[in-house]
């Protein structure tokens, strides 16, 4: 608050307050924050991510509904941009759930090269390679990500994709 009183259109002050009301679960904050930080910077890979992390943390999609859906055009604003594993990783998801394999291919190989030890990456490299077809090399991908998979996270996503490359 003090940020924002001193700085009221800092794109980098209204992006940090977002971030705080996700956590708090204030998501009609969090939108208006992280549409002020976007309009400011539209290319900020970071400002992109977060508008996708908010909108998966609406109520209508942890409730399993589909919801909006993300627009294409903010997905290719990050593939642009996107310089952590993490943020491709996202690109390369938002195709693979789509199934385009050929399109989640790049952003998966350079998640995974970039951050070998990513389970998340991982994950969604196997599901690549499994939707292209590419069963040993899914299982591959699918076992480390599972070997990398921190102890107290569960992720029966990941344990159900292995079963049905297996």
């Amino acid at each position: 608050d003090d940020a924002a009183r001193e700085e009221p259109s800092s794109p980098e002050v209204r992006f940090q307050r977002a971030i705080f009301f996700m956590r708090e679960e204030r998501l009609d904050e969090a939108k208006a924050e992280l549409g002020a930080a976007l309009a400011a910077r539209p290319e900020d890979p970071r400002y992109l991510f977060a508008w996708i992390l908010h909108h998966r943390a609406t109520p209508s999609v942890i409730a399993g509904q589909r919801g909006r859906e993300i627009p294409r055009e903010v997905v290719d604003r990050l593939a642009r941009v996107a310089s952590s594993a993490t943020e491709l990783n996202e690109v390369a998801w938002y195709h693979a759930e789509r199934r385009y394999p050929d399109e989640a291919m790049p952003f998966a190989e350079r998640a995974v090269k970039l951050d070998p030890l990513c389970w998340t990456c991982l994950d969604t490299y196997a599901l690549v390679l499994f939707e292209k077809g590419r069963l040993d090399e899914a299982m591959k991908a699918s076992d480390r990500a599972v070997s990398v998979l921190p102890e107290k996270v569960s992720a029966p996503g990941i344990h159900l994709l292995h079963r049905q490359i297996e």
